[in-house]
Order: C-alpha cells, then sequence, then structure tokens
C-alpha cells in the first residue's frame, strides 16, 4: 500500500469513527451521558487549582469532553488541491 492509500484509508478511518460518535451521542442517552461528563469534567467550571497536578488532571478530563464534541461537529471542508 503506497502512501496514498494509506492516508485515505486513514481518512476514511477517521470518518467511520466519527459518524459512530454522532451515531451514539445523537440518542437521548447520549445527550444526557454528553451533558454528565460535560458538567463532571469541567467544561463548565473553571479547572484550575493551587495544586498544578490537580489541575492538570482536571484538564485531561476536560480535553475529553472536548476531543468527542470536535468529533461531532462536521468536519472542516477541504479546498481543491489539499
Amino acid at each position: 500500500m503506497d502512501e496514498q492509500e494509506q492516508l485515505a484509508a486513514l481518512e476514511q478511518n477517521r470518518e467511520t469513527l466519527r459518524l459512530s460518535y454522532r451515531e451514539v451521542f445523537a440518542t437521548e442517552e447520549g445527550e444526557r451521558v454528553l451533558e454528565d461528563l460535560r458538567t463532571r469534567c469541567h467544561s463548565y467550571s473553571v479547572s484550575f487549582e493551587a495544586d498544578p497536578y490537580v489541575t492538570a488532571y482536571n484538564e485531561g478530563q476536560r480535553s475529553t469532553v472536548l476531543f468527542i464534541e470536535q468529533m461531532l461537529k462536521d468536519p472542516p471542508k477541504q479546498t481543491e488541491g489539499e
């Protein structure tokens, strides 16, 4: 498999995964779980703490929710030649 084929396969896998995220979180239960994650993982609150290790932990939780939210968005449009 050449590099172009590998890139195409990776893109196809990424899109399949994106669709799976959408399918899971589009349900009523999925929306409820995502809202719970937003609340528990500092999407609505400050993640900063005096202890830098606690802040890092909180930011790790928050980044997971941000990743899920990014997967639920439409992928950016690519221009001709990219």
